[in-house]
C-alpha cells in the first residue's frame, strides 16, 4: 500500500489527494528565428549524438528548465493552491533596516 504525503504542509494523505503537475518550458518568438538558424541540422546532429553512444549530451529537460513537475497535495492546499496558485497572496512583504 502506498502512503502520500502532502508536498506542501508535509501531513499525511488518507482519502482525498489531489494531484498538481505543472509544464514549464521556454518560449521562443518565431519572428526573431534567423537565416542561421534554420541552416542547422538538427537531424544530423541527433544521429551524431546516437551514435556517440555513452557520450551523449545532457536530456533537453536540463538543458532549457523545461519540464513536467508533479506535486500531491491534502485538500487543505489544494484550496490554497487553487486560490493563489503563486502564492503571490501569501507572501509577506520583506521590510529592511534603515542604516
Amino acid at each position: 500500500m502506498q502512503h502520500f504525503t502532502c508536498d506542501l504542509c508535509g501531513c499525511h494523505i488518507d482519502d482525498q489527494r489531489y494531484v498538481v503537475k505543472l509544464e514549464l518550458y521556454p518560449t521562443f518568438n518565431p519572428d526573431e528565428l534567423t537565416p542561421a538558424d534554420l541552416d542547422v541540422d538538427h537531424l544530423q546532429a541527433v544521429s551524431q549524438s546516437i551514435m556517440q553512444g555513452d557520450d551523449l549530451p545532457l536530456p533537453v529537460e536540463d538543458i532549457n528548465g523545461t519540464g513536467i513537475l508533479t506535486f500531491d497535495l491534502c485538500r487543505e492546499c489544494q484550496l490554497r493552491f487553487r486560490r493563489d496558485p503563486l502564492g503571490k497572496t501569501s507572501r509577506s512583504p520583506m521590510h529592511f533596516s534603515e542604516n
